[in-house]
């Protein structure tokens, strides 16, 4: 252990500010696993100041991030190199703008004259290490030794690297991996130990959810024991479940707990149905439409076609009673435009076309009609794009490739006004780049390859800034990203570029592998994993690949059997024409 004050130092080109910003967040938040702590005696994380331990020995904390401005100097700034040589690491956040950087060079540079080239980890954010040319991510202090004088040479460096982006370790992996080599442990033990930290934080959440409903459930049993507590109490359980179906839904849906939510669903479900109502009926009408049509979210998600009618229906009638009775608040019209859009989706799925469009015009209407009365609210204009994709897929779907691609384009118009107005909508990106995915599938139907190519490379390049963001919806970007990386890989396969089609596609399966161990009960991940699965199998029967087409042929079964029984999945088309031997 050195004489060092800060744990490290982070190097970043300005343009990278925000990585920078996350990467310090992350690392001096990181809790150091307490097994690691004991087996050093306590030394792991430690830094000292003329034999003085001075951070906290359980984190890996203070990290150097911020920077003079050096201006058009010729050399770096006394407190860069005063703070360089106070830092026990040097992190690289590694990107084309890094690699270009005058600064970023200069201060590798100045860490390996000091001997501790072996202390430099780099964190790979954008583009490709040791390609050359503009995408270039590595600067050339990285990429080569250096002599005794303390200049580069042409012998080529091997720098330990970290790769952040989706295609690679991804953010969660590759923050261990950097953290790991910080440590000099094994990286295993840190990963088990963030799974663990993971499987606990969903356990309090979910503990949480189940304390609320017996509160919830202790509420409604006083309630019904005498008159003037009830009002009192039903209050209380009310609002408990106006907590249920707002934060705690927004807390589950990240991590991906759809049983926790069905729970959360169906007691909102039962307490309504099972207990009187107060003399106002609009308030509480709502909050059984919107635990409705949660759990309809849910069935549908699970792929349980038969839950996902009984609960639509319910929920449309609900509120188009609502509506009667209460007239034409703009949240009536609100939930009876999100349960138009259930009943719409429904017959969508079950292939109920004109059943299905009579819905989802309603829906759209509904939209039109909220913008009209509160046209400065931009959640307004979310519902109206929202309605404009459910359109626009179902004329996709029944072959009106044109006016489908209209509407996509139009709704990209008001994702595009919002994102760029305020950067709180950054919620909305994963629905901008599933807009791009969309507009690639209508113009590949259409016969315009290389526009359909350019739309889904636009959507994954979307998707990878979305993940560089905090506020975002991870798993469901990561879901468009994948799912656009699918529909890429089958255009090359189809104009024969194996090549590009191998690599695309090997990055759509390793993405939505991670979906489904991050949840297995998703339905819509499984069928994205199957299909990319189908789409790789061409690929090599393409390639005429037997032995990979084999072994994937067997994973691709293994994906199949996790659909319920009564699934026609895998007994579609396309799936029974996967053989080596079989054509289309």
């Amino acid at each position: 252990m050195g004489n060092y004050h800060y744990k490290a130092f982070i190097s970043y080109s300005h343009k990278d500010h925000r990585w920078g910003r996350w990467l310090h967040r992350r690392l001096e938040s990181y809790r150091i696993p307490k097994h690691l702590l004991e087996a050093s005696g306590g030394s792991i994380g430690v830094v000292e100041v003329g034999g003085a331990a001075v951070s906290d020995f359980a984190r890996l904390k203070p990290i150097f991030r911020d920077r003079e401005e050096l201006g058009a100097a010729d050399s770096l700034g006394e407190k860069i190199e005063q703070a360089l040589l106070a830092s026990e690491n040097l992190i690289i956040i590694c990107s084309p703008q890094a690699a270009k950087s005058k600064w970023v060079n200069q201060e590798i540079l100045s860490f390996k004259r000091q001997g501790r080239g072996g202390n430099i980890f780099c964190v790979i954010v954008e583009g490709e290490p040791f390609s050359g040319g503009d995408n270039e991510c590595f600067p050339p202090a990285l990429r080569y030794e250096i002599d005794p004088e303390g200049k580069l040479t042409d012998s080529p460096a091997e720098p330990l690297a970290s790769d952040l982006r989706s295609n690679g370790d991804g953010k969660r992996l590759g923050l261990l991996k950097l953290i790991a080599g910080m440590l000099d442990v094994k990286l295993d033990d840190l990963v088990q130990r963030d799974m663990q930290r993971n499987r606990q934080r969903v356990m309090a959440i979910t503990l949480g959810a189940s304390s609320i409903v017996l509160a919830m459930t202790t509420l409604t049993g006083f309630a019904v024991s005498a008159r003037k507590e009830a009002d009192a109490r039903r209050n209380d359980a009310e609002g408990l479940i106006e907590f249920m179906l707002t934060d705690l839904k927004d807390k589950l849906e990240p991590v991906g707990r759809l049983d926790a939510l069905d729970g959360v669903s169906k007691k909102a479900i039962d307490y309504y149905n099972g207990y009187p109502k107060s003399t106002t009926q609009c308030d509480p009408a709502g909050r059984l439409a919107r635990a409705t049509q949660l759990a309809a979210s849910i069935a549908q998600s699970s792929g349980n076609m038969t839950a996902l009618e009984k609960y639509a229906s319910a929920a449309f009638e609900i509120t188009k009673t609502k509506i009667l009775k209460c007239g034409t608040r703009p949240v009536d019209i609100y939930d009876h435009a999100q349960s138009s859009f259930w009943k719409g989706y429904d017959a969508y799925l079950k292939g109920n076309t004109d059943i299905a469009e009579t819905y989802f015009l309603a829906y759209r209407d509904l939209a039109l009609e909220l913008v009209q009365k509160e046209p400065n609210k931009p959640e307004h204009k979310i519902e109206l794009a929202y309605a404009n994709s459910n359109l626009g897929s179902l004329l996709y779907g029944t072959g009106k490739y044109e006016d489908a691609l209209k509407i996509f384009e139009r709704e990209m118009v008001i994702y595009t006004q919002l994102i760029k107005s305020d950067s709180n909508f950054n919620e909305l990106i994963d629905e901008y780049a599933d807009t791009f995915g969309w507009i690639g599938l209508s113009h590949s139907r259409l016969g315009n390859s290389d526009l359909a190519k350019n739309s889904h490379k636009k959507a994954i390049s979307v998707a990878e800034d979305g993940l560089k963001q905090t506020d975002v919806n991870t798993w469901e970007l990561l879901f468009v990203q994948a799912t656009s990386m699918r529909n890429l890989s089958s255009l090359h396969f189809q104009d024969g570029e194996y090549i590009q089609s191998l690599k695309v596609g090997q990055q759509s399966q390793e993405l939505l592998l991670r979906l489904v161990n991050h949840d297995p009960n998703n339905q819509s991940w499984i069928i994205g994993l199957a299909y990319a699965q189908g789409v790789l199998l061409k690929t090599y029967r393409g390639m005429e690949n037997r032995m990979a087409f084999d072994i994937l042929h067997l994973e691709l079964q293994a994906t199949l059997a996790k659909f319920p029984d009564d699934s026609d999945i895998p007994n579609q088309k396309f799936f029974q024409n996967l053989s080596f031997e079989k054509g289309e």
